[in-house]
């Protein structure tokens, strides 16, 4: 590997022997340093530069991406066409022309609807929230919000010659040139997580995924790969409940990494899942099989001695020194790699496991069985409701009242959907951003990644909630989002079943002594006996259709209602994100 500069911008090289080049010029900036208001916005200059500078040659092939922690842009072709392509891309980076904005937000909004954001993903917004590396899970919540001017200042602290480093695989083309203005390296962010209730686990409706917070120079940066062999082993191997197992090592700043594995389950695996997870986990730590976990590890560090001595791997290695240097760390070659990796002890794999399972968030389908002895499910906090918290702005009944008690409460402070003396809160102090649709949906978003979703249908009187609650957001944190491309039908519970959910969850709640249902049965015989020898009882008389057919549609709509809610006692865990 080799070090040069190209215009002031570091380039690190290889001789890979190829007849073409391929080039990576990577920025120090990614999703986790922005906020929500600003996520996609990297996504977007990305998408902007290469629609900019694609000259349409079928022998030049060019992509970009996003990371956490930089943003980076490949080309690959003859290596006189590459040199082209970088001088008039960063030609375009020193001024960009955004005069395709309109037409690359629609694309980009397209983008996200058909990806969706992946498990990995979702695993760092329930650690992290929706701050930094959380918003991996919000890939494009900001877009809507960008304007043009926003972009260009965006670029010119990023997109900078201090800022940059450029990987290659052979030497510098003759004649290359980068158009790259000046500016600052930027510095790493600090990775906080939101969540302290650790070990916890949550609902993640694509498979398993495991996560957890580890040094960023310990052992797992090679030694992951174990989990996803163990993951393979048990539910591929031993169960054939899963088709491809994982495990990634991801650094979220200058120190710390989150480790992740997961796998694809069959249904069939679901009751033993959350206990399969656990388990390997576990089998790395002090009580696991330490001459396993030895073979293993050795396997592990042959793979990893096999790669680096591959000229394959050589461009992936000088991408690993670009990375170093931006991030303000010291180079480290080949050779000292492989020296780390030999070093490597099943001592030190167990050592840092219980920094994984310290911090353990295990994500699984919802119809896993789960031991909440074990490990806590993540909710969204509550608070309780007493008579003395100042007055609402509007108070707005749920459209399914009597029946659903809630209220939706809008305030100075922030909002509120209250039920009993329990309510979820979004406080406007604490608030990432609001997501707004044409529509009157609105999406609030608290930092530590929790949700209020209010749809106006929900509420009596909800098509006023734009009106009450836009004006309230903080300035900048209102997020425009696409239309929806199915909207809910807008449609209420008929009256007496409404009435009958209302009788059933009273009857319910009072059904628990003995007292309680001699009580309750003694009013609804006190009420049939009314309706048939009461003051109406000579209309009942002349319309038994009339009264008799709701009476008992009543009843028994009461007598299912409180069966429902009987079974219903733990409702489902609340997601982030």
């Amino acid at each position: 590997m080799h070090r040069t500069e190209v215009d002031g911008v570091p380039t690190f090289w290889c001789e890979s022997g190829h007849p073409t080049l391929t080039a990576r010029l990577v920025f120090r900036q990614g999703t986790a340093d922005g906020t929500l208001a600003t996520s996609g916005w990297l996504h977007a200059l990305e998408h902007l530069a290469l629609e900019a500078v694609d000259g349409g040659s079928g022998t030049l092939s060019l992509n970009g991406s996003v990371g956490l922690l930089e943003t980076g842009f490949d080309s690959h072709g003859p290596s006189e066409e590459v040199a082209d392509h970088l001088a008039r891309l960063t030609s375009w980076m020193a001024d960009p022309v955004l005069d395709r904005w309109g037409v690359e937000r629609g694309v980009l909004h397209a983008e996200e609807r058909a990806r969706g954001a992946s498990p990995a993903a979702h695993a760092l917004t329930w650690r992290y929230g929706a701050l930094g590396p959380g918003l991996a899970g919000w890939p494009a919540a900001g877009i809507g919000a960008a304007e043009p001017e926003d972009l260009r200042d965006l670029a010119a602290r990023v997109l900078t010659r201090q800022n940059a480093a450029l990987v290659l695989d052979g030497p510098p083309p003759a004649g290359l040139r980068l158009h790259l203005p000046d500016g600052d390296l930027l510095p790493l962010p600090v990775a906080v997580p939101c969540e302290q209730t650790l070990p916890a686990g949550y609902v993640e409706p694509r498979g398993l995924v495991l996560s957890g917070e580890v040094d960023r120079e310990g052992p797992l940066w090679l030694a992951h790969t174990i989990l996803a062999r163990r993951l393979t082993q048990r539910l591929r191997g031993d169960h054939g409940a899963s088709y491809s197992p994982w495990s990634d090592y991801q650094p979220v700043d200058a120190t710390r990494a989150v480790v992740l594995a997961g796998a694809d389950v069959s249904p069939s695996r679901l009751p033993r899942l959350a206990e399969d997870a656990l388990a390997v986990v576990a089998g790395l730590g002090p009580g696991g099989d330490a001459h396993a976990l030895s073979a293993e590890l050795d396997a592990a560090v042959a793979a990893f001695l096999q790669a680096s001595e591959d000229p394959r791997s050589l461009p992936g290695l000088c991408a690993g020194q670009a990375t170093r240097h931006l991030q303000g760390r010291e180079p480290e070659g080949v050779g000292s790699l492989r020296r780390r990796a030999r070093s490597l002890t099943a001592e030190d794999v167990t050592a840092a496991a219980e920094s994984l399972r310290a911090s353990l968030l295990l994500g699984v389908p919802g119809e896993t069985a789960w031991n909440h002895a074990t490990l806590p499910i993540l909710q969204m906090p509550r608070v309780t409701v007493d008579g003395a918290e100042g007055r609402a702005v509007v108070r707005l009944r749920h459209a399914d009242w009597p029946a659903d008690p809630a209220r939706l409460e809008v305030r100075p402070s922030g909002v509120r959907v209250v039920s009993g003396d329990q309510a979820a809160e979004a406080l406007l102090a604490d608030l990432a951003g609001c997501l707004t649709h044409p529509d009157g949906l609105r999406t609030l978003v608290r930092e530590d990644g929790y949700t209020l979703v209010l749809e106006p249908t929900a509420w009596v009187g909800g098509e006023r909630l734009p009106a009450l609650l836009d004006p309230l957001v903080p300035p900048g944190l209102l997020l425009p989002q696409p239309s929806r491309e199915v909207l809910p039908e807008a449609r209420r519970t008929e009256a007496h079943l409404r009435w009958g959910r209302w009788v059933g969850r009273w009857a319910g709640q009072r059904t628990s002594t003995t007292a309680g249902r001699w009580a309750t049965r003694a009013v609804v015989l006190a009420l049939v006996a009314w309706l048939a020898l009461g003051p109406v009882g000579g209309w009942v008389a002349d319309h038994p259709g009339r009264v008799v057919g709701p009476v008992l549609a009543l009843l028994g709509a009461a007598a299912v209602a409180a069966w429902l809610d009987r079974r219903s006692a733990a409702g489902p865990p609340r997601r982030r994100g």
